[in-house]
């Protein structure tokens, strides 16, 4: 790594040899080091505040690479669902494909969804289990999902949807 400020070679050495590997915290007995290396106390305050913008602006090129690889991420993300659409519209549902390096199949699941017209306020007073109260009331999919296993039956407005989801291995 370039550094955009010059600092000895030794405070160099000194920092990067008294770093716990595990917290990236400098050990206690730098200080004493550190104190040993200078008697002038403006080059030594100097060195460290060198060494402290070298690693900020480290920091910085590591927070826009991070950047640059979650929107890549994003792009990639977003080109495999893409596709993965375009299976699904080119196969029919529950058809099985098997190929020397991958298959292609369906799995079953189930997924709540509910009414956008369903009075939630009314639904939290008759099934406050089903309905997570954050600012506003939203169904609760998981315990919607739990009464209708147990009972067979859902509160009006909520029903239990078949799906196939596409699996690729």
């Amino acid at each position: 790594m370039s550094k955009l400020y010059e600092i000895s070679n030794e405070i160099q050495k000194l920092i990067d040899d008294s770093v716990d590997p595990e917290t990236g915290e400098l050990l206690p007995e730098a200080s004493e080091q550190l104190d040993k290396l200078y008697t002038n106390k403006l080059e030594k305050l100097s060195d460290v505040v060198s060494f402290i913008k070298n690693e900020d602006s480290f920091a910085d090129a590591i927070d826009a690479e991070i950047k640059k690889l979650q929107a890549k991420k994003k792009t990639v993300t977003s080109r495999t669902d893409y596709l993965k659409e375009y299976i699904k519209r080119n196969i029919a549902e529950g058809e099985k494909i098997e190929q020397p390096n991958f298959t292609i199949s369906w799995r079953k699941s189930e997924a709540v969804e509910t009414d956008l017209l369903i009075d939630l306020e009314e639904m939290h007073k008759s099934n406050p289990e089903l309905v997570k109260e954050n600012i506003s009331y939203s169904v609760d999919k998981t315990e919607a999902k739990k009464l209708y296993k147990q009972t067979g039956v859902l509160p009006e407005g909520i029903k239990l949807v078949a799906k196939q989801n596409l699996t690729i291995k």
